[in-house]
Parts: C-alpha cells; sequence; structure tokens
C-alpha cells in the first residue's frame, strides 16, 4: 500500500482533510458506520434497540445452501459475555443460523479500559462443537458452556402479551424484555440481559428448570418476570 498511515497521525477529526490514510475509499465503503454499501467486513444482528434480531429466512437459506450454519462475528460490543442468537430450525429442511457476537469490549463503562474484569473466547472444537467459556466484568464470575448442548441461551422474553381491553384484545408489550444471556454455576442459575443502545442491564442471576424446553421458556419468563 502506498500510503498505510495517516496524512497526519495527529488528526483525529473525521470531517478535517488530514483525517485520511490510505485505502479510505475502501473503509468508507464498507467498514464504518453509515457506510455507503452493505458491508462485508461488520455485523450487526441487533434491532434498533440493540437487543438480538433474528436473521430473516431467505438469507438463512442462501447461507445454508452455501454451508455456512454459523457465524462469529465482533466489532459490535454487547455486553459483558458473549451474546448468541438462534435463528430459524429446528427441523430437516428449515433453515437455521446461529451467530455468536463475542465483542466484550464495553462490559464496565466504569472500568478505565471500559472493559473491566472480563474475558471471554469462543472456541469452534473439532465434530462441530461450540464451546463459550470466560469471567465477567467482575472478575469471579465464570461460565462455560457448549451452545449444541444449552438450547436455553440466546432464548428470548416473548416482545409482548395479549390482554382484554374491554371487549377486545390488544397486544401489550413486555416493558425491559430480556434475553437468556449465559448459564453460570454449571446451568444451575442465568444470566439475563436487556441492551437499550451500548446500556447492558443485567439482573440477578435466575434459576431456570433443567426440564424446561425451549417452546415453553416464553411462558415461563413471562410468568416470573
Amino acid at each position: 500500500m502506498a500510503q498505510p498511515g495517516w496524512v497526519d497521525p495527529r488528526q483525529n477529526d473525521p470531517s478535517n482533510p488530514a483525517h485520511v490514510r490510505g485505502g479510505r475509499g475502501l473503509m468508507d465503503g464498507y467498514c464504518v458506520p453509515k457506510a455507503k454499501y452493505p458491508s462485508v467486513v461488520m455485523g450487526r444482528h441487533l434491532d434498533g434497540s440493540g437487543m438480538p434480531l433474528n436473521m430473516p429466512a431467505d438469507v438463512m437459506l442462501k447461507l445454508n445452501r452455501g454451508g455456512v450454519h454459523r457465524l462469529i462475528v465482533g466489532h459490535t460490543p454487547h455486553g459483558t459475555c458473549p451474546t448468541v442468537i438462534r435463528s430459524g430450525g429446528p427441523g430437516m429442511h428449515a433453515p437455521g443460523m446461529t451467530v455468536v457476537m463475542a465483542d466484550t469490549s464495553f462490559s464496565d463503562m466504569a472500568a478505565a479500559d471500559n472493559r473491566g474484569g472480563a474475558v471471554a473466547e469462543v472456541q469452534v472444537r473439532p465434530g462441530d462443537v461450540l464451546r463459550v467459556h470466560g469471567v465477567l466484568q467482575d472478575g469471579t464470575t465464570h461460565y462455560d458452556y457448549i451452545v449444541q448442548e444449552d438450547p436455553l441461551v440466546g432464548m428470548q422474553e416473548p416482545t409482548g402479551r395479549m390482554e382484554l381491553s374491554g371487549t377486545q384484545m390488544k397486544m401489550t408489550e413486555t416493558a425491559g424484555r430480556r434475553f437468556v444471556k449465559a448459564p453460570l454455576k454449571k446451568g444451575r442459575e442465568y444470566l439475563m440481559c436487556h441492551v437499550s443502545g451500548f446500556v447492558t442491564k443485567c439482573g440477578p442471576p435466575i434459576h431456570l428448570p433443567i426440564c424446561l424446553s425451549p417452546a415453553y421458556l416464553s411462558i415461563y419468563l413471562s410468568i416470573h418476570s
């Protein structure tokens, strides 16, 4: 590259003409917020508020046909430990995708480095086994699980519930809707989180019955929220 560095390293203002570097056109087009074109580098699998967003079925189908069933991405900070997003399936012919967002750089905004004691590792092991383990921002709370063996991780509370208003049924939105972030204490407790922008709120870990199937998780969480 003819110009690998900044024109003026002292400048850190994108609006300043001196804030340019080699390959800027490629970076501006694909790798910065509000890019001109769809990015093949940055992945943001979240809704407008920052909560996990399921992948559209047509996109999953195209990826599955190409042999892709899992994405592990970074760049977008999402709390104190990796976020698992499961879309589609189950079913032999149903498209499905597992996304793991592993950026924990904003785990502790009160810490000097914005991370605190948080450390995370995502391992892709032989046999297509996906292991997620690490420690939360307090530096003492550990988590360690196999994604395929814990279907509760990534499940979300319902977006709302139908309630009777007079003679009509109306949808009442779930305030502070949470999702299952990670199992703690070998699955005896689960960390539940709500995200709004770059603010992640995680309540005290809750106990989820081991026998609870994912199909009934949203009902259980709505009753115990």
